[in-house]
């Protein structure tokens, strides 16, 4: 489902014009965004939890050519569903 069939479903569900609900589902989106931007957990509860997971910076190497290549520090979004969930 992707979201313009998701806001479409919900606009039948609820009965709200699908305008107001792409509104609400994009400032939704933003506000989650936000606050894992940071460094916030985001605890929906009955759905799940996002939080961010830092990494540290590393080296790998490159198996055919032997050469070493240095991995920058990343972050990363992870999403654990809550057991109601699933």
């Amino acid at each position: 489902m992707n979201k313009d069939e998701l806001t479409t479903k919900i606009s039948a569900i609820g009965g709200v014009e699908k305008d107001v609900v792409t509104l609400v589902l994009n400032i939704y989106e933003d506000v989650i965004k936000d606050a894992l931007q940071d460094g916030k957990d985001v605890t929906l509860k009955g759905f799940g939890k996002f939080t961010v997971a830092k990494y540290k910076p590393r080296t790998c190497r490159n198996l055919i050519t032997g050469e070493l290549i240095p991995i920058p520090e990343r972050t990363k979004v992870k999403f654990k569903p809550s057991e109601k969930f699933m």
